[in-house]
């Protein structure tokens, strides 16, 4: 049998806190909202005119506050990180009770961007796995089908060494990305969308289904006609559950498979 390749879309550990959010329920509430980081970018020097002799680095942001409200109420209320000294690491995920309900979510990272979702409908569990996609200030509606507890999505951010300047930066392999349901036996077709090569100024998202393992590869081809140089080289993670809150993988040269 084929192995069926679940992406729905392509476009990067849980540490409990109880919530005191502005009109949340107590703690035994049956409703709930969980925030997954899966932030990944590089330094901002990365993109656009790269400064001679600079070198590329990763930066995974961390979460460091998050305000929950009754949507339209116009207060925040107090942050539910901040003031208990704790933050959101990046492929962590935390959650938060409150009564069902319409709420205005706001999470803000270290570099203090802010990223706002209003609206939200809670009945149950609510998934927020956070990306730079949603970046800035938003409506529910805008992300209806990638956002609660059926889809999840999945962040690669290919690593190179920390050592490695521009020039090599310039010769960055072809690359395709295999995702498929770790039950089934073949491979299937890679993703095929549009961005389908995993560059170091952005980081690759795409989506399954929540609730199931999956096997991921990441597959380079390095071509230099003039060097004689034609070699493909592969990344693999197999048997990997991907609930709701999504998956975080960053892809270096540990990675590669023997």
């Amino acid at each position: 049998m084929f192995r069926i390749l679940p992406v729905l879309l392509a476009l990067g550990l849980t540490v409990p806190v109880l919530a005191q959010v502005y009109g949340a329920a107590p703690s035994n509430t049956s409703d709930m909202i969980k925030i997954s980081n899966i932030l990944v970018t590089y330094d901002d020097h990365v993109e656009g005119n790269w400064p001679r002799q600079s070198r590329i680095s990763v930066y995974p942001p961390e979460i460091i506050e998050v305000f929950i409200s009754p949507a339209a109420s116009g207060v925040w209320g107090e942050g539910l990180l901040g003031s208990k000294d704790r933050v959101i690491k990046p492929g962590n995920t935390q959650g938060f009770p409150v009564e069902g309900g319409s709420y205005d979510i706001m999470i803000v990272d270290d570099l203090n961007r802010e990223y706002i979702l209003h609206d939200v409908p809670v009945f149950g569990t609510f998934c927020w796995a956070v990306t730079l996609e949603y970046l800035g200030e938003h409506n529910y509606i805008e992300f209806e089908e990638y956002l609660g507890g059926d889809i999840a999505p999945v962040a690669l951010l290919y690593c190179l060494d920390e050592d490695t300047d521009e020039v090599n930066y310039w010769r960055w392999p072809e690359t395709r990305v295999y995702c498929s349901l770790s039950s089934s036996t073949e491979w299937g077709e890679y993703i095929d969308t549009p961005g389908t090569s995993m560059w170091c100024d952005r980081p690759f998202v795409f989506y399954v289904q929540a609730g199931d393992r999956y096997d991921i590869r990441v597959k380079s081809r390095y071509g230099n006609s003039l060097r004689g140089m034609d070699y493909e080289v592969t990344f693999t993670r197999y048997d990997v559950f991907i609930g709701a809150g999504g998956y975080y993988w960053i892809v270096s040269q540990r990675d590669m498979d023997d």
